[in-house]
């Protein structure tokens, strides 16, 4: 009679052990993918005055050199101004995404929302 009940009891141990050991390997395990290179480019630009006049005035091409001037030569970029739909035009890869609003210069108020969007080249 008291050898079930031991048996009972070293196998409710053994099994609390076992799910004990499962869920700490799998708490310990990353929840994001270590692979992805996240670069948080726009924490820096967002202090450069330059670059604030340049958004909101939707200068192309010094918005461009800028963001090619600070993201790592690794990455590859595109970027959105305003509110838009997902672009469509983007590789199928792991994508990073930084968006930043701002609210025009010190003299005029020029609401924009910049999605800069950047993956590793190939």
């Amino acid at each position: 009679m008291h050898k079930k009940g031991f048996i009972h009891t070293l196998e409710v141990v053994l099994s609390v052990t076992v799910m004990f050991v499962f869920i700490t390997f799998i708490i310990q395990r990353p929840l994001t993918n270590p692979k992805v290179d996240k670069t948080p480019i726009l924490q820096m630009l967002a202090q450069d005055t330059t670059f604030r006049s340049c958004v909101t005035g939707e200068n192309i091409p010094c918005i461009q050199n800028t963001i090619r001037n600070y993201l790592p030569v690794r990455f590859d970029f595109s970027y959105s101004i305003g509110i838009e739909a997902p672009r469509s035009d983007l590789p199928t890869k792991d994508i990073n995404t930084d968006t930043f609003f701002f609210a025009g210069n010190t003299t005029v108020y020029s609401p924009k929302l910049l999605k800069i969007y950047y993956w590793k080249k190939v």
